[in-house]
């Protein structure tokens, strides 16, 4: 999951760890000036167990997982999870393969891109 970190102390999770209530990007993105900080994160084994008894599907991954970045007030953020999948041409069905996990931000003309694969590797930096 994402959280926002804000220059004021205040942080703004993906999930609200009490509740499982989900806060859509969409509804962040008017305080994305005064973010400070952004990040992937794992789920705690307690939020993952709430979130799985509303049908939502948690994979449970290990602390190595954690992706943060900082920023300056002009940034834009790049955050994004891609799903590879893989479509049988026999049978047509699919079947995902992996996930990626994608932060970033562009600064001017210049953009810094991490992807997180679901084993806690990164990948190489390159462009969107």
């Amino acid at each position: 999951m994402w959280i926002a970190q804000f220059a004021d102390g205040r942080a703004i999770p993906q999930f609200d760890p009490a509740s499982g209530k989900e806060q859509l990007w969409a509804e962040v993105q008017a305080y994305v000036p005064a973010m400070t900080r952004l990040g992937w994160y794992p789920f705690t084994p307690s939020l993952a167990r709430r979130l799985q008894t509303q049908g939502i599907v948690v994979r449970c991954l290990p602390w190595s997982m954690r992706l943060e970045l900082d920023f300056e007030e002009s940034d834009v953020p790049i955050i994004k999870r891609r799903h590879l999948m893989r479509v049988g041409v026999r049978h047509g069905n699919g079947r995902g393969e992996e996930t990626y996990y994608i932060l970033g931000r562009r600064r001017g003309d210049e953009a810094m891109i991490y992807v997180l694969d679901e084993k806690g590797q990164r990948r190489q930096p390159g462009g969107e």
